[in-house]
């Protein structure tokens, strides 16, 4: 059984407008992941264990009609999930992954992953 500890460092800005409302959100979250991967079944099978710690910072500002204003926020989170991968090729794979806390893995994610 092959064991891998990953570190992965991301950086994601967003920028969201809703028009009817006359709202916008902008943030940035930087988030660093560890993972603990081990292999199964022949290799083409992955289970982790993931805990995530980063620092976010997000501004909105509305505009109703009746009322408007601006407000934001920043802090540090951190997060723990579980998940899995299965390798169809080197690489390429399907993942799923479901966490708690943090603002990166509070949900449940599936998707494919390519290596380039």
């Amino acid at each position: 059984m092959e064991k891998t500890i990953l570190l992965i460092a991301f950086i994601t800005i967003g920028l969201i407008g809703f028009y009817q409302l006359k709202a916008f959100y902008t943030g940035i979250i930087y988030t660093t992941l560890g993972l603990y991967c081990f292999a199964v079944s022949n290799n083409k099978l992955a289970v982790n264990g993931i805990l995530s710690l980063g620092y976010a910072s997000g501004n909105v500002t509305y505009n109703l009609g009746f009322t408007s204003g601006a407000a934001s926020a920043s802090g540090i989170y951190w997060g723990l999930g579980v998940g899995s991968r299965y390798y169809f090729t080197e690489k390429l794979d399907a993942f799923a992954e479901l966490g708690i806390g943090g603002s990166d893995y509070s949900n449940l994610s599936v998707g494919a992953a390519f290596k380039f």
